[in-house]
C-alpha cells in the first residue's frame, strides 16, 4: 500500500499545476494519470495562448485567474526552462456589428488592459496581408503564447524532484472510504490518501462515481486545428482572432514558437460528430473561414490536422467542494482559459485545502529544471535521428531518461516527427531505439498510451 496525504487525479495543466504547489510542502503528494504521459487530453490540443482576459468581466474571477496565471507562466518559464513570447492579440472586425463588439469589450477593459482600437485603413496599413474585408482591429497587450505540453512537463519535473510521486499509466477501478483515508485500486496497485483532488477534464465524471459523487453536467466540445510548415508567408508577429461567437472566442491564426502556422480551432458539439462527412465539411469549413481573413493561404503547406476535446459546463471554472464530507474536491469545466488559469485555480485549490490540512512548507527546495536540449548541450549530439527537426541521439536518449517510453512522448519532448514529413522517416528509427533502449519486443512499442502497440510482430 502506498500512502499519501493527497493524491490528484489528472496530469493536465491544471493537475500538475496543483500537484506543483503541494509538492512545495511537507505532504506526501501523489499525482496519477490514466495515459502514459502528462498533457494526454485538451492541454496537449491546446493553442497554446495565455490569455490577456479581454473577453472576460473585468470583475469576474475567470479575469483575475488569467491575470494571476500569466504572471506566474512568465515567472515559471525563466527558472524551469520552457519557451514563452509575449504576444499582443488582434481580435478582427469584418462589419459593423462586430466592429461595434470589439468597440465595446475595450470599453469595458479600458481601466484593466492596454488595448488599441484601429480603424479599417490602419489595420491594413500594419498587416497589409489581411483580407479587404476586414474593417478594423482591437489590438490588446497582456497576453502571451506558450507550447502547452513543454510547459505541462517542465511543472511535473520541477514537482518530481521536490518529492512528487508521479505515477503514469495508473487507472482507478474501485475506492473505499476506510477509516478516514481513501483506499483506490488502481492497475499501479493499491493507494491510499486522506485527500483526493479530482482534475481529469472530461474524465471527471468518469473518476468521481468512484467516490459516490454525482456527475456534474458536462457538455463536450470538439475543436479542430491545422498546422502547416515552418516559416511560411505571411509571418505573424501577434495572434490574430476573429470576433467571438457563442460557442467560441473565435478562430485563431497564430505562428507558435517553433514557426509552424496554426489555424483554428472550431467548436462543435462532439455529440454532434457522428460521421465521416461531417467531419470532412467541418474541416473544409475552416479552412474557409481562415481563407476569408488571410487569402494567401496555400493548403499545400498543411503538414498535419487534429482535433482537441474541451469540457464546457456554462460561465467560470467549476469547484466541487466535498472536502468537508468526503475529503474530495472536483475541479473541471474551466474551458478555452483553463490553460491560463492553471496556476491561479491551483492556489485556490491550497487556499481551499488549508482548512483542512496543515501545510508546512518543505525547509528546502529546488527552485530550477533544465530542459533536454539544455541537458544535452555539453554532449556530443550523436547521430541525426529526425531530419525535418534537426533532433539528434544525445535528445531521444535524455528524453528516454526522463521517462519516455512511446512514440508520441519522444515526438513532443524532442519534436521528432513533428516536420514535413511527420515522422515517415524517423519513425522506424525511434522504434529501433526504444526497443533497444527498453529491451522491448517489437509487439510492445506503443504509440501512446497502453493498448496502442503499433506492431503484432517482426517480419522475417
Amino acid at each position: 500500500m502506498k500512502d499519501y496525504d493527497v493524491v490528484v487525479v489528472g496530469a493536465g495543466i491544471v493537475g500538475c499545476s496543483i500537484a506543483w504547489r503541494l509538492s512545495r510542502t511537507n505532504l506526501r503528494i501523489a499525482l496519477i494519470e490514466k495515459g502514459s504521459d502528462v498533457a494526454n487530453g485538451a492541454t496537449r490540443a491546446n493553442s497554446g495562448i495565455l490569455h490577456s482576459g479581454i473577453h472576460e468581466e473585468p470583475d469576474s474571477e475567470v479575469f483575475a485567474m488569467c491575470q494571476t496565471g500569466t504572471d506566474w507562466y512568465r515567472e515559471w518559464s525563466s527558472r524551469l526552462d520552457f519557451p514563452l513570447q509575449n504576444k499582443a492579440t488582434v481580435i478582427l472586425a469584418h462589419n459593423k456589428n462586430s466592429r461595434q463588439l470589439l468597440e465595446k469589450m475595450a470599453a469595458a477593459h479600458a481601466q484593466t488592459l492596454q488595448s488599441e482600437m484601429l480603424d479599417q485603413k490602419a489595420t491594413h496599413a500594419r498587416w497589409p496581408f489581411l483580407a479587404d474585408s476586414i474593417c478594423g482591429a482591437l489590438v490588446v497587450e497582456n497576453s502571451a503564447q506558450i507550447l502547452p505540453y513543454d510547459a505541462c512537463r517542465a511543472i511535473l519535473e520541477n514537482a518530481v524532484s521536490n518529492d512528487l510521486t508521479f505515477l503514469p499509466d495508473c487507472s482507478i477501478n474501485q475506492a473505499e472510504d476506510s477509516e478516514g483515508k481513501w483506499v483506490l485500486t488502481t492497475t499501479a496497485g493499491l493507494i491510499s490518501s486522506r485527500y483526493v483532488i479530482i482534475a481529469a477534464g472530461a474524465g471527471s465524471n468518469e473518476v468521481s462515481r468512484f467516490f459516490a459523487l454525482e456527475a456534474s453536467y458536462q457538455k463536450l466540445v470538439s475543436g479542430a486545428y491545422y498546422m502547416l510548415a515552418r516559416n511560411i508567408q505571411p509571418e505573424l508577429a501577434e495572434i490574430f482572432f476573429t470576433p467571438p461567437s457563442e460557442t467560441t472566442k473565435g478562430i485563431v491564426l497564430q505562428q507558435t514558437i517553433h514557426g509552424n502556422l496554426m489555424l483554428g480551432p472550431d467548436a462543435i458539439a462532439s455529440k454532434d460528430l457522428t460521421d465521416e462527412k461531417l467531419n470532412w465539411n467541418r474541416f473544409c469549413s475552416l479552412w474557409n473561414a481562415c481563407q476569408d481573413i488571410v487569402p494567401q493561404l496555400d493548403r499545400k503547406e498543411i503538414i498535419r490536422t487534429f482535433t482537441g476535446e474541451r469540457v464546457n459546463v456554462g460561465t467560470g471554472f467549476q469547484f466541487d467542494d466535498h472536502l468537508a464530507m468526503k475529503r474530495v474536491l472536483r475541479i473541471d469545466g474551466v474551458k478555452s482559459p483553463g490553460l491560463t488559469a492553471a496556476p491561479a485555480i491551483a492556489m485556490k485549490t491550497e487556499q481551499m485545502l488549508k482548512e483542512y490540512l496543515n501545510l508546512p512548507a518543505k525547509n528546502s527546495l529546488v527552485e530550477t529544471r533544465i530542459s533536454i536540449v539544455g541537458a544535452v548541450a555539453e554532449q556530443h549530439p550523436g547521430e541525426l535521428v529526425c531530419r525535418c527537426e534537426k533532433v539528434f541521439m544525445s535528445q531521444i536518449a535524455e528524453a528516454i531518461r526522463r521517462g519516455a517510453d512511446n512514440i508520441e512522448t519522444i515526438r513532443w519532448q524532442t519534436r521528432a516527427g513533428m516536420g514535413d514529413c511527420q515522422g515517415s522517416f524517423c519513425r522506424p528509427r525511434l522504434t529501433a531505439i526504444l526497443r533497444k533502449t527498453l529491451n522491448l519486443a517489437t509487439s510492445d512499442v506503443k504509440h501512446k498510451n497502453q493498448g496502442s502497440q503499433m506492431f503484432t510482430g517482426d517480419l522475417k
